[in-house]
């Protein structure tokens, strides 16, 4: 998809037009962020291993740690990730529904901004499916460096456009499968 890490930018630098609660960066302490940013450049490996482009958000302005595109069979799909980790497996955050609902939220935003953004509007005509979820990583430190084991991954919805001429029930499966990277 061209223009597509444009286009994040874009996204995530609205922060006064995002919905309420889109704007609020997600990063914590420094060595906590360390974690999470190797954490989530695993994800973006799984990502890339499945054949998406899968860029990080700029600073975790973004309820979506990670964008992901891929074109599918007739569709573009795209991906919007929220990562946790920890150290310890017990403390491997989940999303509580509030989070899980501002996730969805920018994913309305992202649906109105491919049909409203200039650089996107090659694509403000073409089947798009975004969807959303959730990665749970377990951030080990070994002797030989960090190690990210993917625990639990969340697919929670998805949102669609120009999808009259698609197979919506296997786009939707395709898509579940996808977020299990």
């Amino acid at each position: 998809m061209k223009n597509f890490k444009e286009f994040i930018h874009i996204v995530v630098s609205l922060n006064g037009d995002l919905p309420r609660g889109l704007n609020a960066g997600l990063a914590g302490s420094l060595p906590n962020r360390v974690i999470g940013d190797k954490a989530e450049q695993a994800v973006v490996r799984r990502l890339e291993n499945i054949k998406y482009k899968a860029c990080i958000t700029p600073g975790s302005k973004s309820p979506a740690d990670i964008f992901a595109v891929r074109r599918r069979q007739g569709y573009w799909h795209i991906m919007l990730i929220q990562v946790k980790s920890s150290g310890h497996i017990s403390k491997i955050k989940k999303l509580n529904d509030t989070k899980v609902e501002e996730l969805n939220e920018l994913g309305k935003f992202v649906k109105a901004q491919i049909k409203s953004a200039p650089i996107m509007n090659v694509y403000a005509d073409k089947p798009v499916l975004i969807s959303t979820g959730y990665v749970g990583v377990h951030s080990l430190e070994t002797k030989s460096g960090m190690r990210n084991l993917l625990k639990e991954t969340i697919f929670y919805t998805i949102f669609r456009s120009n999808f009259s001429n698609v197979d919506l029930s296997k786009a939707k499966k395709t898509a579940e499968i996808a977020h299990t990277l």
